[in-house]
């Protein structure tokens, strides 16, 4: 049985063994090493019950300062060490919104307040998204195919045959035609 290794000969080797490395797999080595670390501290602090301070709070809670959210915000600070801010959310529009799909309106206001504006939700991206996936399903459909390519062609034949017909019977005109369509735009 060999003896065991003291710390000193387990770096001794892992310095030998880091040397023989590309600099970015040892740099990879070094960042998990350290990363591993931090992790053992956090855990370790974590176990413990956190910070040096017993007094210092758990979490903390942003609740709006809406009378609503005071109960919420007592009852936290009762529980435990949690350290509850108000938040000032409501910005002048007091709206009852109606949700896409639902028969039941939301009240985006503080409690005191009457709404002042009725408020549908659409998603005016929606319809157009719908769309795009249409054609995107029909363009892979017509890719994957059997008939697509002769399809294509014969559609494309029927688009730029006059064009083929032109460049035969008037090569003048066809060229002055296409170098019009090539200039920019003034």
């Amino acid at each position: 049985m060999p003896p065991p290794e003291t710390a000193g000969s387990v770096s001794a080797r892992a310095g030998r063994r880091l040397a023989t490395l590309a600099p970015e797999r040892a740099a990879l080595v070094w960042l998990t090493a350290w990363e591993g670390h931090v992790r053992d501290r956090l855990l370790a602090a974590l176990e413990d019950g956190g910070g040096d301070d017993p007094g210092e709070p758990i979490a903390q809670v942003v609740c709006c300062i809406d009378v609503r959210s005071e109960g919420l915000r007592r009852h936290l600070e009762r529980l435990g060490p949690y350290q509850t801010f108000g938040f000032a959310g409501f910005f002048g529009m007091p709206a009852r919104v109606w949700p896409d799909g639902s028969d039941q309106p939301l009240d985006l206001l503080p409690v005191l307040l009457r709404p002042g504006v009725e408020l549908g939700e659409d998603d005016p991206g929606a319809e157009r998204a719908l769309r795009l996936a249409a054609a995107g399903r029909a363009a892979e459909a017509g890719r994957k195919g059997v008939l697509s390519a002769f399809l294509l062609a014969e559609a494309a034949g029927l688009a730029l045959g006059p064009l083929a017909v032109m460049r035969t019977a008037a090569p003048r005109s066809a060229t002055r035609l296409r170098g019009r369509r090539a200039a920019p735009p003034a």
